[in-house]
Protein backbone atom coordinates (compact mmCIF):
# COMPACT_ATOMS: atom_id res chain seq x y z
CA UNK A 1 0.00 0.00 0.00
CA UNK A 2 3.11 1.94 0.98
CA UNK A 3 4.91 1.90 -2.76
CA UNK A 4 1.45 2.57 -4.59
CA UNK A 5 0.69 5.65 -2.38
CA UNK A 6 4.42 6.74 -3.19
CA UNK A 7 3.99 5.74 -7.09
CA UNK A 8 0.98 7.75 -7.51
CA UNK A 9 2.66 10.51 -5.36
CA UNK A 10 5.67 10.58 -7.64
CA UNK A 11 3.23 10.96 -10.92
CA UNK A 12 1.19 13.34 -9.84
CA UNK A 13 4.85 15.90 -8.60
CA UNK A 14 5.79 15.22 -12.64
CA UNK A 15 2.33 15.96 -14.14
CA UNK A 16 2.19 18.97 -11.80
CA UNK A 17 5.86 20.41 -12.96
CA UNK A 18 5.44 19.27 -16.56
CA UNK A 19 2.11 21.13 -16.48
CA UNK A 20 4.43 24.13 -15.59
CA UNK A 21 6.57 23.56 -18.55
CA UNK A 22 6.76 26.52 -20.93
CA UNK A 23 8.56 26.16 -24.06
CA UNK A 24 9.91 28.55 -27.13
CA UNK A 25 11.44 27.51 -30.68
CA UNK A 26 14.90 28.97 -31.60
CA UNK A 27 16.84 28.96 -34.74
CA UNK A 28 20.90 29.18 -34.20
CA UNK A 29 22.64 30.13 -37.38
CA UNK A 30 26.69 29.61 -36.74
CA UNK A 31 30.17 29.62 -38.03
CA UNK A 32 33.54 27.66 -37.40
CA UNK A 33 36.23 25.15 -38.21
CA UNK A 34 36.70 21.67 -37.80
CA UNK A 35 40.17 20.04 -37.16
CA UNK A 36 40.11 16.46 -38.26
CA UNK A 37 41.76 13.14 -38.03
CA UNK A 38 42.20 10.88 -39.91
CA UNK A 39 45.63 8.47 -39.66
CA UNK A 40 45.76 5.24 -40.64
CA UNK A 41 47.35 2.42 -42.65
CA UNK A 42 46.57 2.71 -46.62
CA UNK A 43 44.85 -0.36 -48.16
CA UNK A 44 44.51 -0.78 -52.34
CA UNK A 45 42.36 -3.12 -54.19
CA UNK A 46 43.10 -3.50 -57.41
CA UNK A 47 41.13 -5.60 -59.74
CA UNK A 48 40.76 -8.06 -56.41
CA UNK A 49 44.42 -7.67 -55.82
CA UNK A 50 44.81 -6.65 -52.31
CA UNK A 51 48.09 -4.48 -50.92
CA UNK A 52 48.70 -2.25 -47.83
CA UNK A 53 50.07 1.04 -48.34
CA UNK A 54 51.82 3.40 -46.18
CA UNK A 55 50.31 5.13 -42.97
CA UNK A 56 49.15 8.44 -43.52
CA UNK A 57 47.76 11.73 -41.81
CA UNK A 58 45.17 12.78 -44.21
CA UNK A 59 43.09 15.26 -41.83
CA UNK A 60 43.43 18.77 -41.06
CA UNK A 61 41.30 21.77 -40.55
CA UNK A 62 38.17 23.20 -42.83
CA UNK A 63 36.18 25.99 -42.48
CA UNK A 64 32.23 25.12 -41.69
CA UNK A 65 28.55 26.56 -41.60
CA UNK A 66 25.88 25.58 -40.12
CA UNK A 67 22.56 26.30 -37.87
CA UNK A 68 20.70 25.14 -35.36
CA UNK A 69 17.01 24.03 -34.78
CA UNK A 70 15.62 23.89 -31.99
CA UNK A 71 12.95 23.64 -28.90
CA UNK A 72 13.39 25.23 -25.53
CA UNK A 73 12.37 23.65 -22.23
CA UNK A 74 11.88 26.24 -19.74
CA UNK A 75 10.95 24.44 -16.01
CA UNK A 76 9.95 25.90 -13.14
CA UNK A 77 13.06 26.15 -12.00
CA UNK A 78 14.94 29.34 -12.88
CA UNK A 79 18.58 27.31 -13.11
CA UNK A 80 17.70 25.01 -15.44
CA UNK A 81 16.92 25.01 -19.27
CA UNK A 82 16.44 21.82 -21.80
CA UNK A 83 16.92 22.28 -25.37
CA UNK A 84 16.28 19.93 -27.86
CA UNK A 85 18.48 20.91 -30.98
CA UNK A 86 18.84 19.14 -34.77
CA UNK A 87 22.32 20.92 -36.18
CA UNK A 88 23.05 21.01 -39.71
CA UNK A 89 26.47 22.03 -40.98
CA UNK A 90 28.38 21.84 -43.63
CA UNK A 91 32.69 21.75 -44.21
CA UNK A 92 35.05 20.96 -47.03
CA UNK A 93 38.54 18.96 -46.82
CA UNK A 94 41.15 17.81 -48.77
CA UNK A 95 41.59 14.28 -47.53
CA UNK A 96 42.93 12.36 -50.71
CA UNK A 97 44.98 15.41 -51.49
CA UNK A 98 46.54 15.33 -47.60
CA UNK A 99 47.16 11.93 -47.45
CA UNK A 100 49.31 11.83 -50.67
CA UNK A 101 51.13 14.80 -49.76
CA UNK A 102 51.67 13.50 -46.95
CA UNK A 103 53.25 10.27 -48.09
CA UNK A 104 55.23 11.52 -50.97
CA UNK A 105 55.92 15.03 -49.75
CA UNK A 106 54.69 18.73 -49.53
CA UNK A 107 53.05 19.18 -53.30
CA UNK A 108 53.71 16.05 -54.99
CA UNK A 109 49.60 16.23 -55.34
CA UNK A 110 49.94 19.18 -57.62
CA UNK A 111 53.02 18.02 -58.99
CA UNK A 112 51.66 14.85 -60.15
CA UNK A 113 49.03 16.77 -62.49
CA UNK A 114 46.39 15.35 -59.76
CA UNK A 115 43.54 18.08 -59.21
CA UNK A 116 40.59 18.06 -57.21
CA UNK A 117 39.72 15.05 -54.41
CA UNK A 118 37.96 16.98 -52.31
CA UNK A 119 35.31 15.57 -49.39
CA UNK A 120 32.15 17.93 -48.52
CA UNK A 121 30.95 17.05 -45.25
CA UNK A 122 27.43 17.18 -44.01
CA UNK A 123 26.79 16.77 -40.36
CA UNK A 124 23.17 15.89 -38.76
CA UNK A 125 23.69 16.50 -34.74
CA UNK A 126 20.98 15.34 -32.55
CA UNK A 127 21.64 17.22 -29.31
CA UNK A 128 20.06 17.67 -26.03
CA UNK A 129 21.19 20.72 -24.52
CA UNK A 130 21.97 20.60 -20.58
CA UNK A 131 21.94 24.42 -19.80
CA UNK A 132 22.26 26.16 -16.29
CA UNK A 133 21.22 29.51 -15.36
CA UNK A 134 23.56 31.35 -13.31
CA UNK A 135 21.68 34.34 -11.43
CA UNK A 136 22.92 37.79 -12.62
CA UNK A 137 25.74 36.07 -14.54
CA UNK A 138 26.28 36.94 -17.83
CA UNK A 139 27.28 33.55 -19.21
CA UNK A 140 25.08 30.25 -19.22
CA UNK A 141 27.21 27.10 -19.42
CA UNK A 142 26.04 24.05 -21.30
CA UNK A 143 26.95 20.51 -22.20
CA UNK A 144 25.74 17.33 -23.53
CA UNK A 145 25.93 14.05 -25.46
CA UNK A 146 24.53 13.16 -28.74
CA UNK A 147 24.30 11.42 -31.82
CA UNK A 148 25.88 12.93 -34.91
CA UNK A 149 25.09 11.36 -38.67
CA UNK A 150 27.87 12.32 -41.40
CA UNK A 151 27.77 12.13 -45.18
CA UNK A 152 31.18 12.28 -46.38
CA UNK A 153 30.97 12.90 -50.29
CA UNK A 154 34.36 12.53 -51.80
CA UNK A 155 34.36 14.72 -55.55
CA UNK A 156 36.69 12.67 -58.24
CA UNK A 157 40.19 13.27 -58.90
CA UNK A 158 41.56 14.34 -62.17
CA UNK A 159 44.70 13.28 -63.79
CA UNK A 160 46.30 15.24 -66.34
CA UNK A 161 47.72 14.19 -69.58
CA UNK A 162 51.25 14.36 -69.75
CA UNK A 163 54.24 13.23 -71.86
CA UNK A 164 51.78 12.15 -74.69
CA UNK A 165 50.01 9.48 -71.91
CA UNK A 166 46.07 9.65 -71.70
CA UNK A 167 44.55 11.74 -68.81
CA UNK A 168 42.02 9.85 -66.50
CA UNK A 169 40.02 10.21 -63.56
CA UNK A 170 39.41 8.30 -59.78
CA UNK A 171 35.99 8.17 -58.68
CA UNK A 172 35.48 9.44 -55.27
CA UNK A 173 33.46 7.46 -52.75
CA UNK A 174 30.79 8.43 -50.52
CA UNK A 175 30.96 7.41 -46.72
CA UNK A 176 27.77 7.60 -44.43
CA UNK A 177 29.12 7.90 -40.82
CA UNK A 178 27.39 7.31 -37.60
CA UNK A 179 29.10 8.58 -34.16
CA UNK A 180 28.79 10.15 -30.77
CA UNK A 181 28.83 14.11 -30.28
CA UNK A 182 30.42 15.55 -27.27
CA UNK A 183 29.80 19.31 -26.82
CA UNK A 184 30.20 22.37 -24.04
CA UNK A 185 30.00 26.18 -24.63
CA UNK A 186 28.40 28.92 -22.56
CA UNK A 187 25.59 31.44 -23.87
CA UNK A 188 25.97 34.73 -23.80
CA UNK A 189 22.74 36.72 -21.64
CA UNK A 190 22.56 39.74 -23.88
CA UNK A 191 19.01 39.91 -24.58
CA UNK A 192 15.75 37.98 -23.63
CA UNK A 193 15.43 35.50 -27.03
CA UNK A 194 19.00 36.92 -28.46
CA UNK A 195 21.77 34.72 -27.03
CA UNK A 196 24.88 34.79 -28.67
CA UNK A 197 27.33 31.63 -27.99
CA UNK A 198 30.46 29.68 -28.38
CA UNK A 199 30.62 26.20 -29.03
CA UNK A 200 33.16 23.12 -29.12
CA UNK A 201 32.22 19.47 -30.33
CA UNK A 202 34.20 16.45 -30.10
CA UNK A 203 32.87 13.66 -32.73
CA UNK A 204 34.00 10.09 -31.69
CA UNK A 205 33.12 7.68 -34.66
CA UNK A 206 31.94 4.15 -34.87
CA UNK A 207 33.33 2.91 -37.66
CA UNK A 208 36.60 2.02 -38.53
CA UNK A 209 37.56 2.60 -41.72
CA UNK A 210 37.56 5.61 -44.62
CA UNK A 211 36.97 4.49 -48.22
CA UNK A 212 38.66 7.39 -50.44
CA UNK A 213 37.95 6.27 -54.07
CA UNK A 214 36.57 3.72 -56.11
CA UNK A 215 37.02 3.24 -60.11
CA UNK A 216 39.98 4.33 -62.32
CA UNK A 217 39.16 5.37 -65.55
CA UNK A 218 41.95 6.35 -68.49
CA UNK A 219 41.02 8.16 -71.69
CA UNK A 220 40.69 6.13 -74.19
CA UNK A 221 41.02 2.93 -72.94
CA UNK A 222 38.54 2.44 -70.02
CA UNK A 223 38.14 2.07 -66.27
CA UNK A 224 39.29 -0.50 -63.69
CA UNK A 225 38.07 -1.61 -60.10
CA UNK A 226 40.45 0.13 -57.73
CA UNK A 227 39.23 1.41 -54.35
CA UNK A 228 41.56 3.01 -52.08
CA UNK A 229 40.35 3.33 -48.05
CA UNK A 230 42.49 4.04 -44.91
CA UNK A 231 42.13 2.22 -41.69
CA UNK A 232 40.96 5.06 -39.65
CA UNK A 233 37.59 7.19 -39.91
CA UNK A 234 37.43 11.13 -39.77
CA UNK A 235 36.89 12.01 -36.09
CA UNK A 236 37.17 15.88 -35.06
CA UNK A 237 37.35 18.75 -33.13
CA UNK A 238 34.93 21.50 -33.64
CA UNK A 239 35.10 25.00 -32.59
CA UNK A 240 31.86 27.72 -33.53
CA UNK A 241 30.16 30.79 -32.40
CA UNK A 242 26.92 31.74 -33.39
CA UNK A 243 23.48 33.65 -32.02
CA UNK A 244 20.19 31.77 -31.06
CA UNK A 245 17.32 33.71 -31.99
CA UNK A 246 13.78 32.58 -29.76
CA UNK A 247 10.83 33.07 -31.35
Amino acid sequence: MKKRFLLIGTVMALAVTFSNVSAQYYVSPQIGFKLYGLNGATTINEAGQLSSGKTTDAGGAAFTVGAGLGYELRFPTPIYRLDLEANLSWSAINFFENGYDNINGSGSFAAAGLSGGGAEVFSLDLMPIHRFIIPHFILSPFAGVGLSLNLFDNTSTTIAASNGTAGGSISGATNFQLGLIIFYGAYFNVLPNIKPFIEFKHLVPFSSTYQLTSTYSESGVGSESFVDTIQDAPGYFNMSAGVQFNF
